[in-house]
């Protein structure tokens, strides 16, 4: 017994250190150096570490480090791409900015394939970046094809009191390609040593959308409709907007089932859907509204059809209730599974 109890005591001396210092070990899956999945345009992966250690000060906000969120990303890619952000921000942290010549090496892990870091100062001017002609000058005005000023939805994400990191989603060309692709960028604010702040971000050519993407703007939503009421729908159907991505777009449906947002089948929009069901005769308005109702947030399936598109897909929809008024409305965005 006392074998044992000094064997505890010793166990517990040794862990004082790792803990004493106000962060807390958080593991996570190691990751294979190659991805297999065929579904992202990826090409070059990096190794993730089999564990790194989190600040609990930073476990704010709906999107932060896969370790941190509450819905864990789906996809290997995604995780990599916040590992090495999160990489870059800590040698950015520790060495300032003598690290941006290292993340210009091409052929290292910060530059390789589809793969680059960025780094933008808070003002909007590009200090690294993949494409030469863009450095050394300010691009806060910068846009994609649909109009997304995606600098400054960079920067905003990054800036976010309390939330010092998070994901932006437009449409850009990939290295060695013409045409833009879907892009998701995760964005992180660092301070070097020298005091001046940077924003690293890096991201992912692919045309999936994680469950936290979408639970993350439903709740952003939620904030604009209860800030500002339905003078918030305009924005929330913008192209151009922060709630336009992919193949995601927001709804919104008050108690009574009256229709107020619906950008991918604005054919619905002022009409009552309360009656309205899925391919396979599911009642999928009934279900969203009693989700909003009483759980006040949670997933809805259903087959509905991709945009554009007149076949019915699986379809997974996170539902949040936000106050309207004197009322309550049901606000949600979804993924497609196949």
């Amino acid at each position: 017994m006392k074998n044992i109890s000094l064997l505890l005591l010793l166990t517990l001396a040794a862990a004082i250190p790792f803990f004493s210092n106000g962060k807390f070990p958080v593991f996570q899956e190691a990751v294979p150096e190659f991805s297999t999945d065929k579904a992202s345009p990826l090409s070059s992966l990096f190794r993730l570490d089999k564990f790194e250690i989190i600040n609990p000060e930073s476990l704010s906000g709906f999107v932060l480090n896969h370790a941190q969120n509450s819905q864990p990303y789906q996809h290997a890619e995604t995780r990599q791409v916040v590992t090495l952000v999160n990489e870059a921000a800590e040698l950015v942290k520790t060495k300032g900015e003598s690290a941006f010549g290292e993340f210009k090496v091409q052929g290292s892990k910060w530059r390789k394939g589809l793969t680059y870091i960025i780094v933008l100062d808070p003002k909007g001017n590009m200090l690294v970046h993949q494409d030469q002609k863009l450095e050394g000058k300010n691009q806060l005005n910068l846009k994609d094809i649909n109009g997304k000023p995606f600098i400054k939805g960079l920067l905003a994400v990054a800036q976010t009191p309390g939330k010092p990191d998070g994901w932006y989603h437009y449409q850009w060309t990939a290295p060695g390609s013409t045409k833009p692709l879907w892009k998701s960028t995760y964005a992180r604010l660092v301070k070097a040593p020298s005091g001046k702040s940077y924003v690293v971000a890096s991201g992912i050519y692919t045309n999936y959308m994680e469950k936290a993407f979408v639970v993350d703007a439903v709740e952003n939503a939620v904030a604009e409709i209860e800030k500002r009421g339905e003078a918030a729908f305009p924005l929330l159907k913008d192209p151009a907007g922060p709630y336009r991505a992919k193949d995601a777009y927001m709804i919104a449906i008050t108690s009574e089932g009256v229709e107020k947002v619906n950008p991918a089948f604005p054919q619905y929009v002022g009409k009552n859907v309360l009656n309205v069901k899925d391919s396979q005769g599911k009642p999928m308005i009934r279900e969203i509204l009693e989700m909003a109702k009483n759980k006040n947030g949670g997933w809805v399936d259903y087959m509905w059809p991709k945009p554009g598109e007149k076949t019915s897909s699986k379809k997974s929809t996170y539902i949040r209730k936000a106050k309207l008024g004197n009322d309550w409305i049901a606000v949600g965005c979804g993924v497609y599974l196949d």
